[in-house]
This record gives C-alpha cells, sequence and structure tokens, in this order.
C-alpha cells in the first residue's frame, strides 16, 4: 500500500514539472574575461586563450667562451683563429682543426732577463752616455744606486742596477758607455752582471778605454748550460753565444675555427589567442585566460487550458500584422496569460503547435486523476480479496 502511494505521489510530480515550456536560446554573446555562472537558463562556453611568442635570435661572440650565456652555435658562421706558435709536438686533431707541418729549427737560448748591473771593486770610475737598447730601441728601466752619484762617479764597490719593466731576450740587449779612471790607468775595469730577479745568469769582467764609446752586446755572453732553455722557430735567426742552432727539426702549428654562439629570446605577442599569429608561432602552456560567452533562454508562459476552440478555426491565416496582448503579473519569471487577454489573429506560434500544447496541457491535467482512480480500483480489488478470504473461512 506504501508503494501505490509513493508511486502515486512521484508521477504526479513529475507530470507537473514536465509541464515547463522553454523559448529557444538566443546566440551566444561576445567573449568576456568575467566569469559566468551556468545555470537551467544560461548556457556557457569556455574558452581558453595562450599567450603566443616568437623567437628572436640574440648574437654573442665567437668560440666556447659565450657557451654558457650564448648556449647555441651556428655553424654557418665563423672565423678562424691566428696560427698558433710552433712546437715540435703534433696537436691533437679536432673538428674544424687545420694543421700545418712545416720544416723549422730548434734552437738554445739564454733565458729571458729582467736587470744589467754595472759595479766598480777598486778603482774611481766616472761613466757617461749610458744608453740600454733592445732591439736597436731605448727601453724604460728603473735604476738603484749605491756609491755612485748623481754624475755616475763610482767609489770602490758601487754599482747601479738597472731594472726593466719586462723580461726581455739576452740576444737583442746591448748596453753602450764612456768612462775614465780618475785615479791612474787610461784602461778601466768595470763588472757587468745580467740574470732575472734574484737569479744571476752570467757575472762578466769589461775593460775599455778612457774616453771612448764601449759597447757590450748580449749575444756575445755565455752562461751555464742550465740557464738555457729550447726554443723552437720556422725562421732562421743569427746565432752566437745567447742564442745557439742545434738542428733542423719537423715543426706543427694549427688553428681552430670558432662558430658564432647566439641565444633566442621569447617575443611574447600582446593579446591572448586561441591560435598563433603572424610570427607568434610558439605557445606557452603556462600563460593563459579564460574567456566566457553565454546564450539564454526563458521560460514559456502557461497557455491556458480553458481557451475556446471555435476561436483558432476562426483565424484569419492571411492577417499577421496584429500582435498578442498581454496582460501579465510576472512570478518568478513565470508569466501567466488570462484568456480575455488574447486578441486574434495570434502571433506567438503556428496553430498548430498551440493545439499541441493544449493537449499536452489537457494530458498533464488528467493524469493524477487517471492514476488515482486505478490506484483506487487496485484498493477496491484487494480488499473485495480479503473479504473472499474471510468469508470461506
Amino acid at each position: 500500500m506504501k508503494k501505490i502511494l509513493v508511486l502515486f505521489l512521484l508521477f504526479f510530480a513529475v507530470g507537473n514539472a514536465s509541464a515547463l515550456e522553454y523559448s529557444d536560446y538566443t546566440d551566444f554573446s561576445e567573449y568576456t574575461e568575467n566569469y559566468i555562472q551556468s545555470n537551467d537558463l544560461t548556457d556557457v562556453k569556455i574558452e581558453r586563450r595562450y599567450k603566443y611568442y616568437k623567437l628572436e635570435k640574440e648574437l654573442g661572440g665567437y668560440g666556447e667562451n659565450d657557451s654558457v650565456e650564448y648556449p647555441f652555435i651556428d655553424k654557418d658562421d665563423y672565423i678562424y683563429t691566428d696560427y698558433s706558435d710552433v712546437s715540435i709536438e703534433k696537436p691533437s686533431e679536432k673538428e674544424g682543426r687545420i694543421i700545418e707541418t712545416i720544416n723549422g729549427y730548434h734552437y738554445h737560448k739564454v733565458k729571458d732577463i729582467n736587470f744589467l748591473k754595472i759595479k766598480v771593486l777598486m778603482s774611481d770610475i766616472a761613466l757617461s752616455d749610458i744608453k740600454i737598447l733592445y732591439k736597436g730601441e731605448e727601453i724604460e728601466y728603473d735604476m738603484e744606486m749605491e756609491n755612485v752619484n748623481d754624475n755616475f762617479e763610482f767609489e770602490p764597490n758601487g754599482y747601479i742596477k738597472f731594472n726593466f719593466k719586462e723580461d726581455l731576450e739576452l740576444r737583442y740587449l746591448t748596453l753602450s758607455y764612456s768612462g775614465f779612471n780618475k785615479t791612474s790607468s787610461s784602461v778601466c775595469t768595470i763588472y757587468i752582471y745580467c740574470g732575472n730577479d734574484d737569479e744571476v745568469y752570467n757575472e762578466m769582467m769589461h775593460s775599455f778605454l778612457e774616453n771612448r764609446n764601449t759597447l757590450w752586446k748580449g749575444m756575445d755572453i755565455s752562461c751555464p748550460n742550465n740557464i738555457y732553455e729550447d726554443f723552437y722557430s720556422e725562421e732562421k735567426f743569427p746565432t752566437g753565444n745567447a742564442f745557439k742552432q742545434i738542428e733542423e727539426v719537423t715543426l706543427y702549428k694549427y688553428k681552430d675555427i670558432l662558430y658564432r654562439n647566439y641565444k633566442l629570446n621569447k617575443i611574447y605577442y600582446d593579446e591572448y589567442t586561441t591560435m598563433p599569429f603572424e610570427d607568434f608561432i610558439y605557445k606557452d602552456e603556462t600563460l593563459y585566460k579564460d574567456y566566457y560567452s553565454k546564450r539564454t533562454r526563458t521560460i514559456l508562459p502557461e497557455v491556458v487550458n480553458n481557451i475556446n476552440e471555435e476561436h483558432y478555426d476562426k483565424l484569419d491565416e492571411s492577417d499577421n500584422s496584429k500582435k498578442m496582448n498581454i496582460v501579465s503579473d510576472k512570478t518568478d519569471n513565470v508569466y501567466k496569460i488570462p484568456s480575455k487577454a488574447i486578441s486574434y489573429p495570434l502571433n506567438i506560434q503556428k496553430i498548430d503547435d498551440l493545439k499541441e500544447v493544449k493537449t499536452s496541457g489537457l494530458l498533464y491535467a488528467f493524469l493524477p486523476m487517471i492514476l488515482l482512480l486505478v490506484i483506487l480500483i487496485l484498493v477496491l480489488s484487494k480488499l473485495y480479496k480479503k473479504k473472499k478470504e474471510c468469508a470461506t473461512v
């Protein structure tokens, strides 16, 4: 019995709910960034738009030094380095490296020096016109003097030390000066030292005649064997004590290829879009916005069930110029139209559609009554059976 009652209530509710009629949806609106909530009367369409960008090349330098900031390499844009110094060792093979084999020479040369020192042991010597030349040109130096006055007059154990600004090859160095002995002899004797920092490579006694210009040549200076070092060149040089040729040898030199480094910068299009635009063909999946568009519908007014059928028969289908006059009260978006408020011809729907609506409304109106009648019949049938069973007992 309870099940029958529940069924009755359910059918009654569905019958009444199904009686609502909706208009067609409007066209979708323009998209907006403002959020729109969907519901029974509002259909919402969401469009996700992304930031698109293009890649713009920014050039760096050539070679591996720029590989961190500029990680990409353009192998169509390159230069070559200058040739390396010659070497007795063959260089390793490398992509783009050009190795040349040449005939050259092996030399022994005195290590580079950075000072000269003139010292007087016993006699009183005076020097003048002191010049130090390197490859024929005067060079800069600083002087240290002890037991020597500003006129370069030496006392016993006096010295002048010339400190050079950089290391120099002994073979290219010359020292010229004039002098005289203030005491007796016309022959003057001095000592000349050369070396690097605190290490003396050579100590040489040098004698000269008074008032004569004297030249000291670095090429003529001999040094201990441990002061010499190997030197290789494809060029043949003049030789002497400070620079000795040892043998002819096979030498190598090389130059490397350096490719242009570059990086790619992202240039974003100003707006959010759904598709690439011109050169902005790359989509950034992390940068997007959602845009909303809506279309709406309304609940149609209820069609009154007691509209006189004969009014429909009298409609003049050729006259569509008049419109339906509606006198209505608005309650929760539902418009009720009294039958007295309708003038003809009716311009809301075609006549066939109105008849359909009317028939549907009548069906929904009588459905609860029919269902109630069925239930009563079932109840009475059940009571009758129970009464019959009691009578037989």
